[in-house]
């Protein structure tokens, strides 16, 4: 059987960014069980998986891969031509929602004025309206998103009385298959300084998080310890995109002249593959959101690779992974206000009791977290699709 594999405007190379490593993923999973797979991506790759046949999205040659394919994936942000096309077929379209497009985009204010992003939001929404209404299944990461996304598909009219009946769950129409970990853990390449408590902020800084407080946080922490530093590693995207929030928190951090002091911002993008030297050789890991719908019902990518490199996790007491955080104890949950956030970060670096003991409680909850059983659902639809 084959299937064929939409990326959209996600890329596929070694500068691999966040949600993007789905894809491979999948690609990589579905081949060890025996489909043949193509990925369409928006430009050539210097990474790829061996045995996945990789293709430069070409309207004319996109027709030639869905009519050779029995299944045809899409991800949260679906190249609406073969999507369209695939429907029009009659291919079976699964459509894998690493986010909620209408919710993530609402942040995309990059523009230079309202009209161009709420006409940019209204294509979004409507898009995704299509694609819920087109697939055959839909995978989402989370119980949460799963709500909202079943929300849409009663509005919409496809979680009725027909589908209730073939399945009281509605798994027929939705189904969870969570992102994994990496089953190696990441090493060392040198030792750090082991006078000084790093923080590691490993994406990329968006419209969505809240760099400035962090910065406000920092300013407090360095006047009463000067062994705290925080290190934004994705601050330089591959893209050369600075968003409004990436842009106010540098410059905020260069007026209080805490860059290049307890506050780092490496000059260039750490590729996908070597992103582990950075989590091995850090203390915890931070990240810092305004409370919105973007940070209250999807968990950062980034929260799953302080998982895999049992780094303790800071944040916000609003974001969707938090609850998990305080029931098994990961991490540390900020307020939002910087002078209580700063004492509570102050606090926990000097705690080590607390540090192994939350180390511990990371390896016990990631024990189960691989990719092969976060995507075996969809690998088993795939399986049984006729």
């Amino acid at each position: 059987m084959t299937i064929t594999i939409f990326t959209g405007l996600v890329k596929l190379n070694k500068n691999l960014v966040g949600t993007a490593v789905v894809y491979e993923r999948l690609a990589y999973f579905l081949d060890k069980h025996n489909f043949k797979i193509n990925i369409v991506v928006p430009e050539e790759t210097d990474n790829k998986i061996e045995n996945i046949n990789y293709y430069k999205y070409n309207n004319n040659y996109n027709k030639k891969l869905i009519n050779q394919s029995q299944l045809v994936i899409f991800g949260a942000y679906p190249p609406l031509a073969p999507l369209k096309y695939a429907y029009l077929k009659k291919k079976k379209i699964i459509t894998y929602l690493w986010s909620i497009a209408p919710i993530g985009s609402l942040e995309f204010k990059d523009f230079k004025n309202f009209g161009k992003q709420d006409k940019l939001h209204k294509f979004i929404i409507a898009s995704y309206n299509l694609s819920l209404q087109y697939s055959d299944k839909i995978f989402v990461r989370s119980e949460k998103t799963r709500d909202l996304v079943l929300g849409s598909l009663i509005s919409m009219g496809k979680a009725n009385l027909k589908n209730y009946r073939q399945k009281r769950n509605f798994d027929n129409l939705i189904e969870l298959a969570p992102f994994g970990i990496e089953q190696t853990k990441p090493k060392k390449k040198t030792d750090k300084n082991k006078n000084n408590y790093t923080l590691l902020w490993n994406g990329g800084v968006w419209n969505w998080n809240d760099g400035v407080n962090l910065i406000k946080i920092m300013e407090l922490i360095s006047k009463k310890k000067k062994n705290i530093e925080l290190i934004f590693q994705g601050y330089h995207n591959p893209d050369k995109i600075y968003s409004v929030e990436a842009k106010k928190t540098k410059r905020l951090a260069d007026k209080l002249k805490l860059t290049d002091k307890n506050i780092f911002f490496p000059k260039e993008w750490v590729s996908f593959n070597e992103r582990g030297t950075y989590l091995a050789q850090t203390d915890a890991g931070i990240v810092t959101s305004p409370n919105i719908p973007e940070a209250n019902y999807f968990i950062k990518t980034r929260f799953y690779d302080f998982l895999w490199a049992e780094l303790p996790i800071i944040l916000n007491s609003w974001e969707a992974f938090a609850p998990e955080v305080k029931k098994y104890n990961l991490g540390v949950i900020l307020t939002g206000q910087p002078q209580k956030d700063a004492q509570k970060i102050i606090k926990f670096s000097k705690n080590k009791k607390l540090q192994a003991e939350i180390k511990n409680n990371i390896r016990k909850y990631k024990k189960n977290m691989s990719w092969q059983k976060g995507l075996e659902p969809v690998i088993n639809y795939c399986k049984n699709a006729k």
